[in-house]
């Protein structure tokens, strides 16, 4: 972990510096941010807290719940919770879980029917396919991805009071797509839990954070689609192949899937979604990103009225705007590094 000291005068350093968003917020309170490594990507935490309150090990905590979460739901510990359980089927009876898998299959199930299938965290097989293909600098073959949709639907799993239960002969889930976003969510749930409030948690581009302190303008909120203030809590996630992608033969595959043909999307759009709770957020984007088959999209005409969506389509400067937008547009100096 490291700790970096608030500035003073007009010098703003940055709150967060991954390709996806960048954050920053008014000086009012002392500041102090922090750095973590988990999930693939690196976590920052941003404190405002009354001049001479160290928050350090508030942080801790919130960093350890994090690891908490990793160990639970990644796709590339072999030991997790989540490879543990994929192994495990087909079930005779339920298998009992942690609380926090529990969650993060509910909230998939929802994001999933809302979404008519184009979030699919069952995709899993495909998922490590494309992995080793992009390791080789190819595309699958029809056989290959036939082979590794075995298992594939959400209709295979049942969630309830007594556990997981999969009829399915092997299973694989992938939840690349929410887990970071419920780990951010957590991670800034203990930070408040423990009187800290006025926080920011960033995993990689995907934000949420709480009330700005009251001497403070607001949270400043930089995304591909403009800089906004906000001055409640909130959560952003964007969803985008600008950093992950193949290129076979000329042709440009994300490394977002379409659940429909397993080919990774050729013709893609950055998609930025604010909400409430940053799992969603990071969920809504990710389905978002699959086109829908029906205009107007309906995933689009269903915003919960906390949401709001905000899609640029590849290659444009157009950005196309849904939902009841709680940010306002700002104006900001370029952003100038803290001195040490």
């Amino acid at each position: 972990m490291k700790s970096s000291q608030p500035s003073s005068g007009s010098v703003r350093p940055p709150v967060a510096d991954s390709p996806i968003g960048k954050v920053s917020a008014p000086i009012a309170v002392e500041r102090s941010e922090y750095w973590h490594p988990a999930m693939g990507t690196r976590f920052k935490i941003v404190v405002l807290t009354p001049v001479g309150k160290s928050a350090e090990d508030s942080v801790e905590s919130a960093f350890a719940r994090i690891d908490e979460i990793e160990k639970v739901a990644s796709d590339w510990d072999r030991n997790s919770e989540v490879r543990v359980l994929c192994r495990s089927v087909p079930h005779i009876e339920p298998m009992k879980m942690s609380d926090d898998l529990r969650r993060i299959l509910s909230l998939s199930q929802i994001i999933y029917e809302r979404s008519s299938g184009r979030f699919d965290i069952t995709l899993g097989g495909w998922t490590r396919l494309w992995r080793r293909c992009h390791k080789a600098g190819r595309i699958p073959s029809p056989e290959e991805l036939a082979k590794a949709s075995v298992g594939q639907g959400m209709h295979h799993l049942q969630l309830s009071d007594q556990g997981f239960y999969c009829t399915a002969s092997q299973l694989a889930l992938d939840l690349g797509g929410i887990a970071k976003g419920f780990a951010v969510d957590e991670a800034l749930k203990v930070m408040i839990d423990q009187g800290y409030p006025h926080s920011l948690v960033d995993g990689g581009g995907d934000i949420a954070f709480g009330p700005p302190a009251q001497s403070s303008k607001g949270w400043i909120i930089e995304s591909p689609s403009g800089v906004f203030q906000f001055d409640q809590s909130g959560a952003v996630a964007t969803s985008g192949d600008s950093a992950r992608y193949i290129e076979v033969d000329g042709v440009r595959y994300s490394h977002i899937l379409d659940p429909r043909t397993g080919f990774g999307l050729q013709s893609s759009r950055t998609i930025t979604v604010y909400s409430r709770s940053c799992a969603e957020a990071d969920a809504m984007a990710t389905a978002l990103s699959i086109p829908s088959q029906v205009v107007p999209d309906p995933l689009l005409q269903q915003l919960q009225a906390y949401d709001s969506v905000h899609i640029i389509p590849h290659g444009t400067n157009v950005i196309e705007r849904f939902g009841e937008f709680k940010g306002v547009e700002v104006q900001v100096e370029p952003v100038l590094e803290a001195p040490n």
